[in-house]
């Protein structure tokens, strides 16, 4: 990853200092050249010296105004041009004048150091020749004036000249100062960039391809970093995604939106689908101009999976609740999961006598309809689904053709079908069916029953509950109907049900209360104190007590009975209630009764006629 640092801007010149040394510059021409008019007698010295004045005037009425130096520079070559005009023909000043525009603008622009100097030196050089070397050749030139006249024209460009080296030096330093400072700020961009734990990657305005990314990014793409860089975002994000892209990419260089974040889909080098919290921002230059597009991408394959399994089961838990069967809730199931899953075939075993039936297919387009063409029945541990039954665990087959269980591979290779998964479906212990899938190559078994199994599992808890609530609904309906009085008791020996025969038998009229009553109501006293001292410890003991005891009923009879009592737990495993059953057995004591009269009858029958004999 490498990001582009700014080249170095041109030489910038303090306005108010520059005209400060053009101020000296002209306060020395204006001495220099005086000077030399007096002493010379050099009448085009006066010209040079008005010049001067004028440069002077024009650099103390600028020297507090921050203003573009060009207009100076122009101003100057005037001057110059003038000043030598006087001295030759306007050949040499036009020369002059022309070196002077050419070199000012290089050295005020250039950006580097080098150049700076070589066209200060050739601007100050080419004022200086054309002042002492080209000289009219009928003035009388002695050496003393030819030093003085030289001495004046350097007086005058030497400290602008070096005034400028020294500025030249000084931003070269600030500018070496800046790149070292934006070299250290692009390795820290680079180095946070590259140790991001979330995914970036840089692109240029008006362009898709990729200018920079971390690694983040490129191991979230299964690429590498050089390998996307060759590549541009259509050939990463979802073709459905890209148009909120583009829209997104286009309102931010437009300046309509700050930041953009959403989640968008990608493509994985391995083909795989993968979703990312995406955000982008647009880079600015100086000028606020777009640069660069920056975009960050936050893994979220896990949580979108794992929502769209959410959804899923809540679709199926939906379909099994409006089942009105348990089969009927095993094919809603089935056929929910083969779509979400890609599967092209599903099929619904259930256990009947000696193995299990096939009862539901689902086939995912007409080319797999043959599978209706199978076994309606296999014998028990018969195949893939019979050994699964057997287990009564899951069993993924990565590979039809050499699963040893599988019974129909020649017609899986025919349409396709390569791979299998037999998830059987228990509800508590009981297993109340199997569901085959089968697919193509591209499905993983082993992956799929991360989002099976818990489906199944949810499915076979309600078939559980309602195995339970019909199994309820029996017995609920036994007891209502049964002649034999039945209950129900808290561990405290308060009364929750009575049915309707114990209603019948005890005289308890239909719109009694029974919670009212208590155990010790529907028994004479000593059988009371008998179940209550007794009976109910051994049941809490040992689960349950059979024997005969009595009821008393409210218009006093009492009933001699056979009872049974049981105790029953809760979910956590303690006893939470008791009931009983029990059969009036009054007709039986009469009988008993009456063969005891008999037999004591008879006793006393053969009694008295053993002591009349």
């Amino acid at each position: 990853m490498a990001l582009d640092v700014a080249s170095e801007p041109p030489l910038t010149l303090d306005a108010r200092s520059f005209h400060m040394v053009r101020s000296v510059a002209s306060v020395v021409a204006l001495v220099s050249f005086t000077v030399l008019a007096a002493l010379w007698d050099w009448t085009p010295a006066y010209v040079v010296t008005a010049l001067a004045v004028i440069i002077l005037t024009h650099s103390l009425v600028r020297i507090r105004v921050q203003r573009p130096l060009w207009g100076t520079l122009l101003l100057d070559m005037v001057a110059v041009s003038v000043a030598l005009a006087v001295f030759r023909p306007p050949t040499v000043a036009a020369v002059a004048a022309i070196v002077h525009v050419v070199t000012a603008p290089i050295f005020l622009t250039s950006g580097k150091v080098t150049a700076r100097l070589v066209f200060a030196g050739l601007a100050g050089t080419s004022f200086a020749t054309a002042a002492t070397v080209l000289w009219p050749p009928t003035l009388d030139w002695t050496p003393l004036r030819t030093a003085l006249v030289t001495a004046a024209v350097l007086a005058i460009f030497v400290p602008l000249m070096l005034w400028m080296i020294a500025r030249a030096a000084e931003q070269s330093r600030d500018r070496e100062r800046i790149r070292r400072d934006l070299e250290a700020a692009r390795r820290r961009m680079e180095d946070i960039m590259e140790h991001a734990p979330v995914g970036m990657d840089l692109t240029g305005i008006g362009s898709s391809r990729f200018v920079a990314v971390n690694s983040a990014f490129a191991d979230f793409l299964g690429y590498t970093p050089e390998e996307l860089l060759d590549m541009s975002v259509p050939d990463v994000v979802h073709p459905e995604d890209l148009a909120t892209t583009q829209w997104a990419g286009d309102a931010l260089v437009a300046g309509e939106l700050d930041t953009f974040q959403a989640e968008r889909r990608y493509i994985r080098k391995d083909g795989q689908v993968v979703w990312a919290d995406f955000s982008l921002s647009v880079i600015r230059d100086d000028k606020g101009v777009p640069t660069y597009a920056i975009g960050q991408v936050n893994d979220i394959t896990r949580r979108k999976s794992a929502e769209a399994e959410r959804d899923l089961l809540l679709q199926l838990s939906m379909g099994v609740a409006e089942a009105e069967s348990s089969e009927q809730a095993m094919r809603s199931v089935l056929s929910g999961l083969c779509a979400a899953g890609g599967w092209a075939v599903g099929v619904l075993w259930v256990p009947s006598a000696g193995g299990l039936d096939r009862i539901s297919t689902w086939a995912a387009y007409p080319a797999v309809d043959r599978w209706m063409e199978t076994w309606d029945r296999l014998e028990e541990g018969q195949g893939l689904v019979g050994e699964t039954a057997r287990r009564r665990e899951p069993v993924p087959v990565p590979s039809i053709a050499a699963d040893p269980y599988f019974v129909a591979k020649d017609l899986a290779a025919e349409i396709g079908v390569e791979v299998a998964l037999a998830v059987p479906v228990l509800a508590g212990r009981r297993l109340v069916g199997v569901l085959l899938f089968l697919g193509a190559a591209g499905v993983d078994p082993k992956e799929a029953l991360s989002t099976i199994e818990p489906a199944v599992s949810q499915l076979g808890q309600v078939i559980a509950v309602r195995l339970a609530e019909e199994e309820r609904d029996r017995l609920a309906a036994i007891l209502e109907h049964t002649t034999d009085i039945a209950g129900m008791s808290d561990l405290e020996g308060n009364i929750r049900y009575l049915n309707p025969a114990a209603r019948e038998s005890l005289a308890i009229g239909p719109d009694d209360n029974v919670e009212e009553l208590k155990v010790a109501d529907l028994h004479p006293p000593d059988v009371a104190r008998f179940i209550l001292e007794s009976v109910v410890p051994r049941v809490l003991e040992e689960g349950s007590w059979r024997g005969e005891t009595a009821f008393l009923a409210r218009d006093g009879r009492v009933i001699p009975t056979s009872q049974v009592v049981l105790a029953h737990q809760d979910s956590s495993g303690k006893f939470a209630y008791l009931s009983t059953i029990a059969r009036d057995i009054t007709a039986q004591k009469l009988l008993e009764a009456q063969q005891q009269e008999i037999i004591r009858s008879k006793d006393e029958f053969i009694a008295s006629v053993s002591h009349e004999i």
